[in-house]
């Protein structure tokens, strides 16, 4: 039997293998010529000078750190308190509500809820409408809900903690 064999010359497509060559070793850690060479006397020496002027300087300012403003619950273990209770609290809206003349012109009558926060001081803050009615009744009410006296802050495991709390007013024409 005779065998021919026919020779190609290499395609470009064919993968050649290729020799294996090791890595070269090369030391390449050299001293730093910034580094300052001293003796165990000298860096002694010079950590004493350095805490010496450390005391010599003034003492830095402290800096206290801002409590975050806490996130108002809606319900807490013991709801704020206004000065005279509930009734206290309604009292102090009837004498201190004016109805808006452009409103008793017009006849404009109605329930006006306004919700805001008692902080943990038990101030009054982010007031604002739930619901409304007109804008002269709605700036009633809000004018008068930021003058109420301060509350007794709602607790929460004890600590005071900002609470929502929401009033109506009912505006009406006798």
């Amino acid at each position: 039997m005779l065998l021919h064999l026919i020779l190609t010359p290499p395609s470009a497509n064919t993968v050649r293998p290729v020799k294996y060559v090791p890595p070269v070793v090369v030391d390449s850690i050299k001293p730093d010529d910034t580094v300052q060479q001293m003796t165990a006397d000298e860096a002694q020496q010079k950590v004493k000078n350095e805490n010496i002027l450390e005391v010599s300087k003034e003492p830095k300012e402290e800096v206290q750190e801002k409590e975050t403003p806490q996130e108002p619950f809606l319900n807490v273990q013991e709801m704020p308190e206004p000065q005279g209770g509930i009734v206290g609290l309604y009292k102090y809206i009837s004498e201190n509500t004016r109805y808006p003349y452009t409103a008793k012109e017009n006849n404009i009558q109605g329930k006006v809820y306004v919700r805001f926060c008692v902080t943990a001081k038990g101030t009054v803050e982010q007031v604002n409408i739930v619901k409304g009615v007109d804008p002269d009744l709605d700036d009633e009410a809000i004018r008068v809900v930021k003058t109420f006296p301060p509350f007794q802050p709602g607790k929460q495991e004890g600590k005071p903690v900002p609470v929502w709390f929401t009033v109506p007013i009912d505006f009406k024409l006798n």
